[in-house]
């Protein structure tokens, strides 16, 4: 048998700072991107590291997503 998790990672980006990680989600394979976009947020905003700007690829955005931001 094979598992195959794929991870997002999400990252700080500030030119002036450290590049830090700051959240991992796991998932089976079969979970889309744009499936996580909401808790990986909802996880950012707990912990108080949402950021003002969130950069993804094009994987991670659906239509009621695109509304959203």
């Amino acid at each position: 048998m094979l598992l195959l998790l794929p991870f997002r990672l999400s990252e700080t980006c500030d030119e002036d700072a450290p590049h830090v990680i700051t959240h991992v989600e796991t998932k089976p394979s079969t979970t889309k991107d744009h499936e996580v976009t909401d808790n990986v947020h909802q996880t950012l905003a707990n912990q108080e590291l949402l950021p003002q700007q969130h950069l993804v690829d094009a994987g991670y955005i659906d239509a009621p997503a695109t509304c959203h931001f």
